[in-house]
């Protein structure tokens, strides 16, 4: 397992360079990247954004109010909790998250040259087993305001 681990390490962080390539590409950030894959499902709190991406709040914070600024999302009120706003991407956002996603269609399609569908399948469900027994054993499977714990929020590409 702690092959498998740094492994995981390794392909997490050339993701990380590969989705700041694509990202750069439009103008944009693998962060920004991540964000607008994630709201583009739906309406989440910088809370909840920074759960899903392992990120600090403080960071996701950050992020979300560059996209503001930029008009590719949006704040809306939140109904459940009137300090914490909802992040919403906007239809200019949509754009830039598509035409990001264009661009990592590419890549996934020369990066899984050679794979069979099914392996593809099979790594997924291992990923998603060892994402889910962390966040249980870490205790972040704890009910939140407006959680939405069984979805894959926005998985646009590379960045999502």
């Amino acid at each position: 397992m702690p092959l498998f681990v740094a492994d995981v390490f390794h392909l997490a962080g050339e993701f990380r360079q590969l989705g700041n390539r694509i990202a750069h590409r439009v103008g944009q950030t693998q962060a920004r990247w991540q964000v607008l894959s994630v709201v583009s499902d739906g309406p989440w709190t910088v809370a909840q954004i920074a759960r899903r991406l392992g990120y600090a709040r403080q960071s996701v914070q950050r992020t979300a109010d560059q996209l503001i600024k930029e008009n590719l999302a949006e704040y809306k009120s939140n109904p459940d909790h009137a300090k914490s706003q909802l992040i919403e991407i906007t239809s200019q956002g949509k754009l830039v998250l598509a035409r990001i996603t264009r661009q990592a269609d590419k890549w996934h399609l020369r990066l899984s040259a050679g794979l069979e569908e099914s392996d593809l399948g099979i790594a997924a469900r291992v990923v998603q087993h060892l994402c889910a027994a962390l966040e249980n054993d870490l205790g972040k499977n704890a009910p939140a305001t407006t959680e939405k714990p069984s979805e894959q929020p926005g998985n646009s590409g590379t960045g999502g």
